[in-house]
């Protein structure tokens, strides 16, 4: 009896996880170089599934490995700001890559649309008017969220 189509991909995604743990057991920060010779390892493997494992293993990544987390608003407020310090260290091809990650986590959040991530939608929004001021502006957002009288 042949194993149907679900066995043999769930059986290669095992393998994949496996030959990522051991890929990964000594490695520090999974950086760009580190990123892009896991994707030739691990191929055929799409960034996001790739990006889901190794956050599920725990180990840090480099702002522009990781993009933007959307798991929570903890999260996406995190990776974003990782993402503006990047930006404003970088010349312009690295400020362009990070561009295009929170233009794609604006995409997903625009997909999801009913799923309440109204607020991210306004976080990733405000970041790509200004990412300078992105780590400042979300400071002060949340303080006002927390005690709205604080501030006017």
């Amino acid at each position: 009896m042949r194993p149907s189509a679900s066995t043999a991909t769930d059986s290669e995604m095992a393998t994949k996880r496996r030959m990522l743990a051991e890929r990964l057991a000594s490695a520090g920060v999974v950086d760009e170089a580190l990123w892009e010779s896991l994707k030739v390892e691990l191929a055929p493997i799409s960034e996001t599934y790739l990006r889901k494992l190794v956050r599920h293993g725990g180990h840090p990544m480099t702002a522009l490995v990781e993009g933007v987390n959307l798991s929570t608003l903890e999260d996406a407020a995190r990776t974003l700001q990782k993402l503006a310090l990047e930006y404003e260290a970088s010349e312009p091809a690295r400020r362009k890559r990070c561009r295009a990650l929170v233009l794609e986590a604006k995409q997903k959040l625009r997909w999801a649309g009913a799923r309440g991530d109204a607020e991210m939608l306004l976080w990733v929004s405000t970041w790509l008017e200004n990412p300078a001021v992105f780590p400042s502006w979300i400071a002060v957002y949340r303080r006002r969220n927390e005690n709205p009288m604080s501030l006017p």
